[in-house]
């Protein structure tokens, strides 16, 4: 409703802001799915690459 009162740029600001934290939530996900796998296998090398590529993540999003 209030979404109507809007400018169209403050409206696009707002839906590109709401997609990007929608990507932070997909990437959580993706690194926690890629944790339980690297537990289950057993293939503890890799791990400090995820800790890297999650922190980069995490302070890109």
């Amino acid at each position: 409703m209030t979404l109507k009162y809007l400018k169209k740029g403050w409206l696009f600001l707002f839906l590109l802001l709401a997609f990007l934290k929608s990507l932070n939530v997909v990437f959580i996900a993706y690194i926690v799915q890629w944790f339980i796998n690297l537990t289950s296998s057993s293939d503890y090398s890799k791990l400090l690459r995820l800790v890297g590529i999650s922190f980069a993540g995490m302070l890109l999003f």
